[in-house]
């Protein structure tokens, strides 16, 4: 009897699991066990409607495994779009969910198997409505702004300018006037024609406008011409109106922060030609501002200039209408629409902090977003009701006031990363170490656009260090900066004030009235503070190798790769060349360096005789040598691969590190490279080759400066030669028939010369003369010439 019965309750069991969903379910039901039945649906193979249970558990429960979990319904489902925005929701929720963050690198990989990149994705994604609000209320869901604003047993979530704005009215009539004007700015910030739809907006802001400002951002976004341009790239590229026009705050910061250097101009006149409504009569009246510029148009700006120019002629030239654009006829432009920070006495006690937050949160840059809503909370508590609305998943933060940190009385130097190599972010860094140094500030680091290169790095513990979540709260998000950019192709004027700056002026004085200072950057210049004739003795400017050391160290999985692959191949058995080709890569490097995906045949005959010269010249006569060979493509290495081991007798093996991502846009990209420097660094003879000029490659000197940081390679026989490596240089451009050049190893600054005497000769003497580099052909010196000769 006792069998029959659990047989029984085994067989009801069975029988109600497959009664799916169970008895009494409901989705609009905030107390059932949502989560549970989405899993057994799903189980089950009925995915849609395991996706509505998800959404339910979303909508009710809110925490980041129920988002992580809805994402990956709708990856199963191939709906893109909607799981890259569930999982990246869970992550916002918690950003230590490891099963929402390997998920998302799944779906990466999923959807690029159906055909959709990383831009497609992410465009999938900015359109993608999750849709949490229950369906069976029309009035919940809101045909109309002002209805979808009445309040879902769900959390409010308000995400377009109307929606912003619209709240913005219902505090303005419950009394809530400062409230009700914060709200108002924050949808003006999203989209600075909102009156467009809701026509209020006009009244209330002419009332406000006289003393209304632009928007200037904060540490995490709006400091830094880069993180602005990157912004604009990645979130804007496929939007339409309304939508394109939050777009206009950050090409209009974009303009501000670099004058006339490329490409603030035609970031604004891209978006004034993408904003048909009222925008196309300012395109070509805004050009004609600057005339100067129209020249220096990118290429496919110029045929929308000109497109427009003939539309605006055959129109009569008509004047945009007001208000119109202004220019000073020197770097300063003028737009009112542009104007939409509230004065602070007329908004909440740390508004204009939240909006940086809710901005940020925008884009999904949730640690500014975090840091800076962090900080408006501890100035103002009440600002997490506003919090709740405009940036859910937050609710770890406490709505109670906090303890605001005493003033902060140091200065600042933020370094913010460009999207550059490895070598250039090292050059920069180290001399942003020596400018902080120079005039007593903490530097801080920003990886910014190049988030993934610190996966190559590890910053030591070094007093005066700190990365730019660390120093936040001391320094806080919202002073005013002097932002400083110097970049080998930049506008000449603004390239003359920096030298002028770095190379002759007291840095003590010139720079004390700032209490934080930005720097952006892709030059090595420690040269210039070397040569400052306020700095000729003490101060503590650390050269390139030094100065590497003292801040940061090549990462742990770096250096395992590279000792795992050294330990295999038996590293160092016979003498190591190390060989670099950098060749031309599709979207890298178009401006002036490689000029080819590979090299021609008459340049690999010269590689191989420079290799067999330059052991030659630095071993005598050996029987055999090992080649490591790296390149940017594939393709290079390959084409080169094949040559040497047809045209070089002496070749032992040729080495390469295996199963390499070449992708230095990725962690994974950028721990390869690193470990490549590692392995060139341990070579016995470096030899470089950039395809088409005369080889300058910061990459090649960082590998270089890398022998003096060996504690990973101490299993590994010691180096033949300490000190740097023979560095030698293959090139067609400098006139030598062997084409084989023995070049400086210890790290130069680019050449900026090009620029004009009138730019690099300032109030002290030619900046860049005097640093008696040789750069390019200069200082190369045939591989057969024996002589010593001063560089």
């Amino acid at each position: 009897m006792g069998a029959l019965l659990v047989r029984a309750a085994a067989l009801l069991l069975v029988a109600l699991s497959q009664q799916l969903p169970p008895p009494g379910y409901e989705l609009e039901d905030p107390n059932a066990q949502h989560d549970w039945v989405a899993k057994e649906l799903a189980n089950a193979n009925r995915l849609p409607e395991a996706i509505e249970s998800f959404k339910a558990a979303a909508r009710f429960v809110g925490e980041h495994v129920s988002f992580a979990n809805l994402g990956v319904a709708y990856m199963r489902n191939k709906e893109f779009g909607l799981a890259l925005k569930a999982l990246r929701k869970a992550m916002a929720l918690n950003p230590d969910d490891g099963h929402a963050k390997e998920n998302l690198e799944v779906l990466q990989t999923f959807a690029q198997s159906h055909g959709y990149d990383k831009k497609k994705l992410e465009a999938l994604g900015r359109r993608a409505d999750l849709d949490l609000i229950p369906k069976n209320s029309r009035a919940e869901r809101g045909a109309e702004p002002e209805e979808g604003l009445k309040g879902p047993r769900s959390m409010r979530i308000l995400t377009t300018a109307a929606q912003i704005g619209t709240r913005a009215k219902e505090l303005f009539a419950r009394g809530e006037k400062k409230l009700g004007r914060g709200f108002l700015s924050l949808a003006l910030h999203v989209n600075p024609w909102v009156s467009l739809e809701l026509p209020w907006v006009d009244d209330v802001v002419s009332e406000e406008r006289s003393r209304m400002t632009y928007w200037a951002g904060n540490a995490f976004l709006g400091w830094d011409k880069t993180k602005v341009e990157d912004v604009i790239n990645a979130h804007f590229k496929d939007q339409s109106e309304p939508e394109v026009y939050e777009l206009a705050l950050y090409a209009w910061r974009n303009l501000q922060l670099v004058k006339h250097s490329c490409c603030g101009i035609d970031n604004v006149a891209v978006f004034l030609s993408r904003a048909r409504k009222f925008a196309h009569p300012h395109v070509v009246p805004f050009l004609h501002l600057t005339p100067d510029y129209v020249p220096k148009l990118k290429p496919e700006n110029k045929a929308m200039y000109n497109s427009f120019k003939q539309w605006w002629e055959n129109n009569g030239r008509r004047s945009p209408p007001p208000p119109a654009i202004g220019f000073d006829g020197k770097d300063s432009w003028d737009w009112e629409s542009m104007k939409v920070v509230m004065p602070p006495d007329r908004v909440p006690d740390g508004w204009e902090v939240f909006t940086q937050a809710a901005l940020l949160y925008r884009l999904n840059e949730y640690e500014g977003a975090r840091a800076s809503l962090a900080e408006a909370l501890r100035i103002n508590s009440e600002i997490a009701l506003a919090s709740d609305e405009l940036m859910p998943g937050f609710a770890s933060f406490p709505a109670r006031p906090g303890v605001m940190p005493p003033a902060a009385r140091g200065k600042y130097l933020v370094c913010y990363n460009p999207q550059v190599g490895l070598g250039n972010i090292a050059v920069v860094m180290v001399s942003a170490l020596n400018l902080a140094r120079i005039t007593g500030r903490t530097l801080v680091i920003h990886w910014n656009t190049n988030m993934v290169s610190r996966h190559a790095w590890e910053l030591l513990d070094l007093p005066g260090v700190k990365l730019i979540g660390e120093a936040v709260p001391e320094m806080r998000v919202q002073d005013a900066v002097k932002s400083i950019y110097l970049f080998h192709m930049m506008d000449s004027g603004m390239l003359a004030s920096v030298l002028e700056l770095l190379g002759c002026s007291d840095l003590a004085t010139s720079l004390s009235e700032h209490r934080i200072v930005t720097l952006s950057s892709n030059l090595y210049f420690t040269p210039i503070l070397q040569t400052n004739p306020h700095l000729s003795s003490g101060y503590d400017i650390a050269p390139f190798s030094q100065g590497l050391q003292r801040l940061m160290t090549p990462s742990a999985k770096a250096k395992k790769r590279a000792l795992s692959y050294a330990n295999k191949t038996a590293w160092a058995s016979a003498p190591v060349v190390a060989v670099h080709i950098r060749a031309r890569e599709e979207g890298e490097d178009n401006d002036d360096w490689p000029t080819a995906e590979s090299p021609q045949e008459e340049l690999l005959a010269s590689l191989t005789k420079c290799i067999e010269q330059a052991v030659h010249l630095e071993f005598g006569d050996v029987k055999t040598w090992d080649v490591y060979l790296a390149a940017t493509t594939d393709k290079a290495r390959k084409v080169v691969s094949e040559h040497l081991k047809q045209s070089s007798p002496n070749l032992g093996r040729i080495l390469s590190l295996p199963k390499l991502e070449r992708n230095r846009r990725t962690g994974a990209g950028t721990v390869d490279a690193m470990a490549e420097a590692l392995l060139l660094s341990r070579a016995d003879i470096f030899v470089r080759f950039v395809v088409g000029t005369t080889g300058f490659s910061t990459f090649a000197y960082l590998a270089n400066a890398l022998r003096f940081q060996s504690d990973w390679a101490s299993s590994l026989p010691p180096l033949r030669r300490e000190g740097y490596a023979p560095n030698y240089v293959v090139t067609a451009e400098c006139g030598h028939e062997h084409r084989c050049f023995e070049a400086p190893a210890e790290v130069r600054m680019a050449d900026v010369s090009w620029h004009g005497k009138y730019v690099t000769g300032r109030s002290c003497g030619d900046v860049v003369a005097r640093l008696k580099q040789k750069i390019g052909c200069p200082a190369l010196k045939p591989a057969s010439l024996q002589e010593e000769e001063e560089l």
